[in-house]
């Protein structure tokens, strides 16, 4: 079993992780307005 402090760090690296992709995925449409958001709508789901 995991510890309570294990658990939450689990859900903090899930959180930052989930965060980094949306920073990443808003670069990305600046970078790249003119393109369609399909290709960067599947890569935030990932």
């Amino acid at each position: 079993m995991l510890s309570i402090k294990e658990k939450n760090q689990c859900q903090m690296m899930k959180l930052t992780n989930y965060k980094n992709r949306m920073l990443a995925r808003a670069q990305l449409l600046k970078s790249h307005p003119k393109r369609g958001g399909s290709h960067l709508d599947r890569f935030g789901e990932n």
